[in-house]
């Protein structure tokens, strides 16, 4: 909350994403929606972007964890398997924005941790688990316009069309 200035194609903290992972019995969690709103300077109306978050909640008692590491191996499954957050946008649910005549729309980069980026967040079992979200502004292209060979053919198939109407 609060203004800050961004560049496009450029990313910045969106904010702290906070994983619970603590074992759980079925059904699990497979996938959650982040919807975030934010004012944009020379847009009159809030935009609305979200964020799919994909979770897989891994076995514990595997002898080799998802992740390829097995079972008490490195930080992440010392205390069981690690899962694994991803975070996609959503662009049916997501609005682009124009200024000044160019489309934006705002995507996510990935996860931040340790100074690492990361577009999968392997979270360790039994623990709170933070990372930095990033997004960033990207310009959306504009439709193909038609190359100029393209119009002259539709203008040539256009007085085709009208000089056969004026002979019959």
């Amino acid at each position: 909350a609060g203004n800050m200035t961004v560049l496009v194609d450029t990313s910045f903290v969106l904010g702290t994403f906070t994983h619970l992972n603590f074992p759980i019995l079925s059904p699990g969690l497979t996938n959650v929606d982040l919807a975030l709103s934010f004012m944009v300077d020379g847009v009159a109306d809030a935009i609305s972007t979200v964020f799919s978050f994909d979770h897989w909640e891994t076995h514990n008692e595997a002898a080799v964890c998802a992740n390829g590491d097995g079972q008490g191996v490195g930080d992440n499954n010392a205390f069981g398997c690690a899962d694994r957050v991803t975070a996609t946008l959503n662009n049916a649910q997501s609005e682009i924005f124009d200024i000044d005549g160019v489309s934006y729309l705002l995507d996510i980069t990935g996860f931040q941790h340790d100074g690492e980026l990361m577009t999968d967040f392997w979270t360790e079992e039994n623990a709170t688990n933070e990372a930095h979200l990033l997004g960033r502004f990207v310009v959306v292209p504009s439709e193909v316009p038609l190359p100029a060979s393209g119009l002259l053919l539709l203008g040539g198939l256009a007085g085709m069309v009208m000089a056969r109407r004026r002979g019959k």
